[in-house]
This record gives structure tokens, sequence and C-alpha cells, in this order.
């Protein structure tokens, strides 16, 4: 199920989110990992935060740190959604502290520089928007 909701998810329209979101939520259900079950989060909250609803973002993405407190994307997923809702404090706060997790998550394969890069875009527009 993980898989064929990852497949609607990059689909990125609205239409095809909501089947993704859907299918999540199942996986979320199902699983018996924690660490699957934080990653499958972390994408329901990436679908609130394309249809702007950044608090139920907040939610999903505290809800994967239940499950997996070492998954760092979560944290800043965190941190973006706050950097969308203009709380610059809340998201320095979050993506200052991605960066003392050490992830040690073997679902999924993950590219480092992805992480830096990201976490470097939320650092410069929270930088951008405090000056």
């Amino acid at each position: 199920i993980y898989y064929l909701a990852k497949s609607f998810y990059d689909i990125e329209k609205p239409e095809y989110d909501e089947v993704a979101q859907q299918l999540m939520m199942r996986f979320i259900g199902d699983s018996s990992s924690e660490e699957e079950r934080a990653e499958a989060w972390k994408y329901v909250g990436d679908i609130f935060k394309r249809g702007d609803d950044f608090d139920q973002a907040i939610k999903s993405s505290a809800n994967g740190l239940i499950d997996n407190p070492q998954n760092p994307w979560l944290y800043l997923s965190l941190a973006d959604s706050y950097l969308n809702k203009k709380d610059y404090t809340k998201a320095k706060f979050w993506v200052n502290l991605s960066e003392h997790i050490q992830d040690n998550d073997p679902f999924l394969a993950k590219n480092p520089r992805n992480f830096i890069s990201e976490k470097d875009r939320i650092t410069t527009q929270i930088k951008n928007n405090c000056n």
C-alpha cells in the first residue's frame, strides 16, 4: 500500500493527493513498524502542506515523531510548516533541532544532500524573513 500511495503522492496533483493520503492513512493503521509509520506521517504532512493546511501538517509531523523521534525529516517538516505559517521562532527551533538528530531509519534510502539542501532552504528563508 505504501508504494502505491507514494506513486499517487509523486504525481503532485490535488486529486491524486487525496488518494495518496487515504492510502497512507490505511498504511499507518496497518503497519507494525514505527519507522514506516513515521515516514508515512511525513508524506501525509507534505500533502497537507501542499493544500496550505499547515496546522494539519504540523499534527501529522508530530504524529510521526511519536512513532520515530529519530527521523530528522520530520523535524524539517515541522520547521517548514511553521515557516509557511510565518512563525519564524518555531521554524528556527525545529530546523536547529533537526541538526542534532541521527537518522537510523533503514526503511528508505535517503540522500543526505537532499536533507542538507532542505535544511539550508528553510534556514535561508528564516534569515530572509527575520532581517
